[in-house]
């Protein structure tokens, strides 16, 4: 991924996978950072995270919400 010249990305900065709407598209966001010391061309942003997957926890929550979890128990909710 390139970065477009003259944009300030510092040591600190994150990169993080969104999603554009309920369904959107899927982009990567990049917070800058703001430590004082900017990357330099060909270095690497390492703090990443990624998010819950709406999808997981939608299908998740609805398709296994009766599931006994034993012979004897009743099922969760």
């Amino acid at each position: 991924m390139k970065i477009n010249k003259g944009t300030a990305v510092y040591d600190d900065a994150q990169a993080s996978i969104k999603t554009s709407g309920l369904i959107g598209d899927k982009y990567v966001k990049i917070d800058p950072g703001g430590s004082g010391v900017g990357l330099k061309p060909g270095e690497i942003i390492t703090r990443t995270s990624v998010p819950a997957d709406i999808e997981d926890l939608i299908i998740g929550k609805y398709a296994f919400r009766y599931v006994k979890t034993g012979p004897d128990e009743a099922p969760s909710k």
